[in-house]
């Protein structure tokens, strides 16, 4: 039951968004109204078509790409934010300017060119496709929500993990959200329509002008990190050990990890990262989202200890090294590795574990020595 909770909630996400994310789209819901309300029609389903189309691509990347890369790369998704947000306003701004400077003569009917939309279907697709995916509002919104929506899904629903299949409801969601806005826009066009004056297009591009405003200023404060990420551990009882309920709150108190998360958390505060045995009883690093950044390599019962600011990962059953940041400094591709010591680890691709009692020692057959560059050394 609680499985189909969380699939229901990512397309509850995907459809809220996809009603979200066609605010930036102020031009092109101005195109869809004086379309709407001009004669003769143009093509206007193949474009939101679309529009659609790159609005769902968009979203599915939330979490495949946008989020690691602005995760990883803060400068980048803050600036894009920034900027985007800066776009909108001015969008907004010359939406004011120009209804200040001329406003529609309320007895004149409105007349488009059909090159807005073009007469090809094809095209059509095409240029509502282009308009939307290279609208700087729109980059800085999806910026926006990859910077928190794994976070949020991840919180509401800790105990299942994001994959390519569930994720599958959220661009289908951002359709349905997509549908619904211009299904209810065009219905509202239409019961005014027969009441249409030119001054109906005044109204709603002066609607439009301050909606970007709003959302340009929101954007521009949302891409600045004012907030603290540093969670701070929280225990019941006073002895620290694998099966004391462990979690995490923030600096205000709020629970961020809730005692039944994990089976063991051994970091007393996360800031880059932090240390923590999952209910599967494998240890891993995570950052402050909670997303898994590599498996620790275990040494007696617990995670292997920094030696030299380096200590050593797992991936696919390979040995690499990890900084106290939680960076990746070597890469995972050793069957064997020993703490670094005077500037060197002494790694093997050729090697069998041995285990004796709770202790796990290595023998290597065919070894060298590497320097925390991952360079072979002497």
């Amino acid at each position: 039951m609680d499985f189909y909770l969380f699939l229901g909630f990512i397309l509850f996400l995907g459809i809220g968004f996809g009603i979200i994310s066609s605010t930036p789209l102020g031009p092109i819901n101005l195109l869809v109204a004086e379309n709407y309300l001009s004669k003769p029609k143009v093509r206007i389903v193949p474009f939101l078509c679309g529009v659609i189309l790159i609005d769902s691509i968009f979203g599915y990347l939330t979490f495949w790409g946008f989020e690691k890369f602005l995760s990883d790369y803060k400068f980048v998704g803050a600036s894009i934010g920034i900027f985007g947000g800066l776009a909108i306003i001015a969008l907004g701004i010359i939406g004011l300017y120009q209804q200040y400077k001329g406003k529609h003569d309320p007895n004149k009917k409105i007349e488009i060119k059909k090159n807005i939309f073009l007469k090809s279907s094809t095209a059509s697709f095409s240029k509502g496709f282009i308009l939307c995916g290279s609208n700087p509002g729109f980059i800085a919104f999806w910026g926006w929500v990859a910077y928190n929506a794994k976070t949020w899904t991840n919180q509401a629903f800790p105990d299942f993990e994001i994959n390519f299949y569930n994720l599958i409801l959220f661009p289908i969601g951002i359709v349905i959200g997509d549908f619904l806005w211009f299904g209810l826009f065009t219905y509202l066009l239409k019961r005014g329509a027969r009441r249409y004056s030119g001054s109906m297009i005044d109204k709603i591009r002066t609607f439009i002008s301050w909606g970007l405003l709003a959302l340009g200023i929101f954007t521009i404060y949302a891409s600045f990190d004012f907030k603290d990420k540093t969670l701070i551990k929280i225990q019941v009882g006073k002895v620290n050990e694998v099966g004391t309920k462990t979690g995490y709150i923030n600096l205000k108190g709020d629970t961020v990890v809730p005692f039944s998360k994990y089976q063991h958390c051994y970091s007393d505060t996360i800031k880059n990262f932090g240390i923590v045995r999952n209910l599967e009883g494998i240890l891993i690093g995570i950052d402050y989202r909670e997303r898994v950044l590599f498996e620790i390599f275990e040494l007696d019962n617990g995670p292997d200890y920094i030696s030299e600011g380096l200590f050593r990962i797992i991936k696919n059953g390979k040995i690499g090294f990890a900084d106290e940041l939680g960076n990746v400094v070597i890469a995972p591709q050793f069957n064997c590795a020993l703490p670094f010591k005077n500037g060197k680890s002494k790694v093997s691709k050729s090697c069998i574990f041995h285990q004796e009692d709770e202790h796990t020692y290595m023998e290597f057959k065919d070894y060298f020595f590497i320097n925390e560059r991952g360079e072979i050394v002497e």
